[in-house]
């Protein structure tokens, strides 16, 4: 509730709609935390799907609070500094809806390019349209999961956010699906790639 709430006085928000939705958010959130006490879903959800825009990109983050917290410029601000490219190839592991992709993009422009890889398809679906939001050529987003060699593995879906999917983590009542998963090599190796600069790698216990 804090963070989204300095979200919002950071002016984040995109447009005056988002910034209602996010005021209007925390205003109930004590009644969202009664909720999730007493075991009830739903509480990390806004009324409305918003995008918020800062000095890494324009993000759209669907109506998950989660993914506003996510993609704002107070979640992991300590990565920052080495979170920076300007000029050769990024691989982006578990690029969710692009805070590094995007962040990264802008930085190499004409001089990189970005491996976005992403598995969850909705995801996949948003890191996408957050590229296109961003107006990036430079960006190859790839529909695959990453481990330690090529086979069809399960992958527990986490019921409330984005970015808890995970191939090691299982969740309570949560849905596993098979999913395409290779290593990194073998992806470098298919795409032809001489030399990788920058790699992040956030596979929730996959790593």
């Amino acid at each position: 509730r804090f963070r989204l709430r300095k979200t919002y006085s950071r002016n984040e928000a995109l447009t005056l709609k988002d910034k209602l939705v996010l005021f209007a958010y925390f205003l109930k959130s004590p009644f969202f935390l009664l909720n999730f006490l007493g075991g009830k879903s739903h509480y990390n959800l806004l009324s409305s799907n918003i995008s918020i825009k800062n000095k890494d990109g324009i993000f759209y983050c669907w109506n998950n609070v989660f993914s506003v917290y996510g993609l704002s410029n107070l979640w992991e601000f300590k990565v920052k500094p080495y979170m920076k490219l300007y000029n050769g190839t990024f691989i982006d592991v578990g690029a969710n809806f692009g805070k590094y992709t995007v962040r990264i993009g802008k930085m190499l422009g004409n001089n990189g390019t970005v491996i976005a890889l992403e598995t969850e398809s909705y995801n996949l679906a948003v890191l996408q349209k957050n590229i296109q939001l961003n107006k990036l050529e430079n960006i190859i987003a790839i529909k695959k999961g990453c481990f330690s060699k090529k086979a069809i593995l399960n992958f527990n879906l986490t019921g409330i956010g984005t970015g808890g999917h995970s191939l090691v983590k299982k969740y309570l009542g949560s849905q596993t699906v098979k999913i395409n998963v290779n290593s990194i090599d073998n992806i470098v190796s298919k795409l032809k790639l001489q030399n990788i600069n920058l790699i992040k790698i956030d596979a929730e216990g996959a790593e």
